[in-house]
């Protein structure tokens, strides 16, 4: 399966790396979302396209998006609202949506995941299948 990853924050980088790594061995083909490069490049105003743009790019010939959603800031399966709006960009494109952990209920954000129906991983990796 082709899998885009993303994550909360660029402070995730090496947790992310070690994701894909993850999903390799098990077989499938991965690609990590915004690079730290990218992030300094849009900060930068060097950018080509918006962050939408090149996500949709990214996302298009893949079969999965994954939130590795990590705690942040005091929060199990923190959620923020960059990942929200490419949650929905991949719920729009008819992707299957996993996250790598459940969110609490109390996360504003909560009606715009569920709406979406995620696959909850539950931090494991490998129930993701080969679909």
């Amino acid at each position: 399966m082709k899998i885009l990853i993303g994550g909360n924050s660029i402070d995730f980088a090496d947790r992310l790396h070690e994701a894909k790594e993850e999903l390799e061995i098990g077989g499938h083909e991965v690609s990590v979302a915004d690079s730290i490069d990218d992030y300094v490049a849009m900060l930068s105003r060097r950018a080509e396209h918006s962050i939408v743009e090149r996500f949709s790019k990214e996302l298009a010939p893949c079969d999965a998006f994954l939130i590795c959603n990590y705690d942040q800031q005091g929060v199990k399966g923190y959620i923020g609202i960059g990942n929200i709006m490419k949650l929905n960009l991949a719920h729009l494109q008819g992707k299957r949506i996993y996250l790598l952990q459940d969110i609490e209920p109390s996360n504003e954000f909560a009606l715009e995941v569920y709406t979406t129906r995620p696959e909850i991983l539950g931090g494991d990796f490998s129930k993701i299948n080969q679909n």
